[in-house]
């Protein structure tokens, strides 16, 4: 079996898919998400508090603000504080998309054993670094590539190589 994919992805599909991920991974997001779809369909500040003992109340609503602005949840009443959020169309439709974090978690980076949901933010908190969605995107169009070569495809700073003769932090010259 190929590992190249069927259909290649676009830089514009690695941007999206990138966007997407700067949305999801910020820490608690998951959480979140998952205990409002379990306990909703609307909940308070104060109620989504109560299912995390370790969040103060206003760690949570900076959360869900800031999960709001991304398109995750919606409230009633933009300026009644205790208006209750819910569930955006767009987090109603992550649960396909939280299995399969999941199981790449599971099959590619970390086999022990954790919750799900710690698993999910996990895998999004890899896949959200800096042109990660691009450096696989040209992996999988051109096979392995040099780093510079890579490099200079993402348009990244250009990679130092060492002088292999000159001192290293023990202050003699490598042996070639």
């Amino acid at each position: 079996m190929s590992s190249q994919p069927t259909t290649p992805m676009s830089s514009a599909d690695a941007q999206r898919a990138e966007s997407v991920l700067r949305r999801l991974a910020p820490k608690w997001t998951t959480h979140v998400v998952h205990t409002i779809a379990k306990y909703g369909p609307e909940m308070r500040v104060s109620d989504v508090t109560q299912h995390f003992p370790a969040l103060s109340q206003q760690y949570v609503g900076k959360r869900l603000a800031t999960m709001s602005a991304a398109g995750l949840v919606a409230r009633d009443g933009e300026f009644d504080r205790t208006a209750p959020y819910r569930l955006d169309q767009a987090a109603r439709m992550l649960g396909p998309v939280y299995r399969m974090l999941a199981q790449w978690s599971a099959d590619h980076i970390d086999r022990t054993p954790q919750g799900r949901y710690d698993r999910i933010e996990d895998a999004l908190h890899r896949l959200q670094l800096a042109d990660t969605t691009e450096t696989i995107r040209l992996l999988s169009e051109h096979g392995s590539l040099r780093l510079t070569h890579l490099a200079e495809r993402l348009d990244a700073p250009r990679v130092v190589r060492r002088n292999p003769a000159a001192p290293h932090a023990g202050g003699r010259p490598r042996r070639p």
